[in-house]
């Protein structure tokens, strides 16, 4: 089983947002920052998700159960109901 875990974070006043991502499993340990275009914490928070699972299809991570973790109730809850407000 492969554990994704995901984090944002957002320096409001300045609009500036990074992304961590951890990728643990079988003989996997790996750590991922990337800085991220301008965003609103929420949305830095989804895109952290969104970098995290396209990373773990790159780096051909996808054939096992993946497991997703983060900290964003608001991200997890639309995950959950399949369900997004907005349109961007």
């Amino acid at each position: 089983m492969l554990n994704v875990y995901t984090d944002a974070a957002t320096r409001q006043d300045l609009m500036i947002s990074g992304a961590g991502i951890l990728f643990t499993g079988p003989n996997i340990h790996e750590q991922v920052s990337c800085p991220l275009e301008e965003k609103n914490n929420h949305e830095a928070e989804f895109a952290a998700i969104c970098l995290g699972l396209t990373l773990a299809i790159e780096k051909d991570y996808h054939h096992q159960t993946l497991r997703l973790y983060t900290d964003s109730l608001a991200a997890v809850e639309a995950i959950e109901k399949n369900y997004t407000s907005n349109v961007k």
